[in-house]
């Protein structure tokens, strides 16, 4: 016994400092739980909410390249049932964990996602506060200010972030990237709203044409010019304004089917009043444009209109191959000038040997002068070139079934 409480006593001191650090340590934990049990509760239904947001973007038929408010909000559905949810599981998030930035910014992001835009600007406004250096919260809530037509609170919100018309379109180019080319425009739209005098601007939409040009995406190219030009203010000239529209009436002529010539026309005109084109190679596809439509409207348009703006083309591009083509078919179909006609179809071909068309309108002239054999090996000429040539096969054809009879 006297042994037993000898080692006891030795022992005592070591079990006595491991019971207390025990102790310690599940005080610590029964303490630490109590402090964060509501942002852990807050955590766990702002990641459920999270998920729930993610199926709902990607049932979603319109892309949001990143923000939520949009004009106007069209949710319905499963997308909108599934916000819902969302919705609710974040209110929870923010009932425990209120001073959660996270869980502001996405509130925000749903109730503008539902259309409900002034409590997502109560809730970008907290995120906001508790990230005042992060400008994310001041781009969103200028968004829903805008959607609510409130631009000038919007513009506010984003000088005090100190955001320029370089950040939303670089914005928007991104949207672009990501394919979202109605949502490029929201965001080029905005930067304009913004700072209508920045140049960058304009430079962005109009690039955002062209690519679609490049790509084959006619109508959407010439819906993103159209927006463009609308959206300007009456009272100001860009720079870019008339290659908005030069662009307009080139789709407009040539790419669309039917081929709206009329409304090309009032485009190319446009271009001209809006202080011309500053690049020669652009203001003589304009004017090539417009002759070749003057043209098409003879005899009700004088050939005086026409040759006027196939000779203005070459004193702007004095080598333009299509510009000696149509003065070479003008003088052959109009005036049957075929001196005239043979020097400007023989300028396109030295200029292109290798297109078939300046074959075959000197075989057409050849043709007219009663030198069948010339005409011939023009149009052979045209096909070796182009052997789906129509038009110079139909010339043969035509020239055989007169020789037949």
């Amino acid at each position: 016994m006297e042994k037993t409480s000898f080692i006891w006593m030795r022992l005592r001191p070591k079990y006595v400092k491991w019971l207390w650090m025990i102790s310690f340590i599940l005080l610590g934990l029964v303490i630490l739980s109590l402090i964060l049990w509501r942002p852990i509760l807050g955590f766990y239904y702002q990641i459920n909410a999270g998920q729930l947001m993610k199926t709902a973007v990607a049932t979603s038929e319109v892309s949001e390249s990143g923000f939520a408010c949009r004009e106007p909000a069209n949710i319905k559905g499963v997308e909108r049932a599934t916000l819902e949810k969302s919705l609710s599981q974040l209110l929870m998030s923010y009932r425990f964990w209120p001073s959660s930035a996270q869980t502001n910014l996405l509130l925000g992001r749903a109730y503008c996602r539902l259309g409900q835009y002034s409590d997502a600007i109560l809730a970008y406004q907290r995120f906001a506060i508790l990230r005042p250096k992060n400008p994310l919260g001041y781009i969103e809530i200028g968004i829903a200010y805008g959607v609510l037509d409130n631009w000038s609170r919007a513009f506010h919100e984003w000088k005090s972030a100190g955001i320029s018309a370089s950040d939303l379109i670089e914005v928007g180019s991104q949207a672009q990237k990501q394919g979202d080319i109605k949502g490029a425009q929201l965001w080029f739209k905005r930067a304009a709203q913004y700072d209508p005098s920045n140049q960058t601007v304009w430079n962005a939409w109009l690039d955002l044409g062209l690519k679609l040009e490049q790509e084959g995406r006619w109508a959407e190219a010439l819906d993103v010019y159209q927006s463009a030009v609308d959206f300007q203010s009456p009272k100001q000239v860009h720079r870019n304004s008339a290659r908005f529209f030069l662009h307009m009436g080139i789709i407009q002529q040539w790419y669309l089917n039917p081929a709206r010539v009329e409304q090309a026309l009032k485009s190319y005109q446009a271009a001209i009043a809006n202080a011309g084109l500053n690049n020669p190679s652009d203001e003589a596809d304009l004017h090539q444009n417009i002759g070749i439509i003057y043209w098409w409207q003879r005899p009700a348009t004088k050939p005086e209109s026409y040759i006027q703006e196939f000779e203005k083309v070459l004193s702007l591009v004095p080598n333009h191959y299509w510009a000696h083509l149509m003065l070479g078919q003008v003088y052959i179909e109009d005036f049957q000038d075929l001196v005239k006609a043979k020097f400007y179809i023989e300028e396109a071909i030295n200029l292109q040997p290798d297109n078939p068309w300046g074959y075959l309108f000197l075989g057409d002239i050849y043709l007219k002068g009663d030198q069948p054999e010339l005409a011939r090996q023009s149009y052979d000429k045209a096909i070796a070139l182009k052997p789906d040539f129509q038009e110079a096969q139909d010339r043969l054809k035509a020239m055989e079934g007169s020789q037949n009879h």
